[in-house]
């Protein structure tokens, strides 16, 4: 902002120089107090809105990944009670391929408004989930999500959309990825695998809901949902359930 104020004022005119010069201060006062908010308002949007870090979501993968390899266990070895010969066996290599990749869940918003003319989001399990269903799921009495987490649901959903899991051990897990099943799919090849969504965060990142997807050719796949809590810096399984079967 400038103002111009004249080199040759006469005596009489100091009142109004002073005048001017005041205004001229304190414009560029209000604009520097302006640009400092300004720059405070981003700097606690960004920390607000500081993406899930890859600890987090290859921890959370690997305890889901564990608990389903012993309910597998539970279920074809139930004779199997001692801890040690448990955990030997969920060290010892699968024959059920997962992915290295986690699959994008998109988070889709409530489309049931009074616009008929509105297209509503694809069914959930295939790649998407409604807003709503994340809010209004009931979790031991408590709510999934709650409205503070709304926005950082949002944010999540435009801007981590790949993550590949580096913890994977080729001596215990069969390893397979989105593009190898695609090529098979292609070629009319049987697919069999299983893969883990990425996981979707609360605002203050201890709450996740994350999808793990049998992914079968023919009448044979199958989709659960896991809910976990960040509990004195460990990730625990709070719920877990079945979303559909074919």
């Amino acid at each position: 902002m400038y103002i111009y104020i004249p080199t040759a004022v006469g005596r009489g005119n100091r009142h109004e120089r002073n005048t001017l010069v005041i205004i001229v201060m304190t414009s560029r006062l209000i604009i520097l107090s302006l640009l400092l908010i300004l720059y405070s308002c981003q700097t606690e949007t960004k920390k607000a809105f500081e993406l899930p870090g890859n600890k987090d979501i290859d921890a959370i993968s690997s305890i889901i990944l564990r608990q389903e390899k012993l309910g597998l266990i539970q279920q074809y070895r139930p004779e199997i009670k001692d801890t040690a010969e448990l955990n030997r066996l969920i060290n010892k290599k699968i024959g059920r391929p997962i992915s290295v990749d986690l699959k994008f869940l998109h988070v889709t918003n409530d489309w049931r408004t009074n616009d008929t003319n509105r297209v509503p989001p694809p069914p959930p399990g295939f790649g998407s989930i409604n807003l709503s269903d994340l809010m209004h799921r009931d979790v031991k009495g408590n709510k999934l999500f709650n409205i503070s987490d709304t926005a950082f649901i949002f944010y999540q959903s435009q801007h981590l959309k790949q993550f590949k899991m580096t913890f994977l051990d080729s001596t215990k897990f069969v390893l397979t990825s989105f593009a190898r099943e695609e090529k098979k799919r292609k070629a009319d090849k049987h697919v069999w695998y299983y893969d883990l969504s990425i996981p979707i965060f609360s605002a203050d990142k201890n709450t996740v809901y994350v999808e793990l997807t049998n992914n079968c050719t023919g009448l044979c796949g199958e989709a659960s949902y896991y809910v976990l809590k960040k509990r004195n810096g460990h990730w625990t399984i709070i719920e877990t359930g079945m979303l559909w079967i074919s």
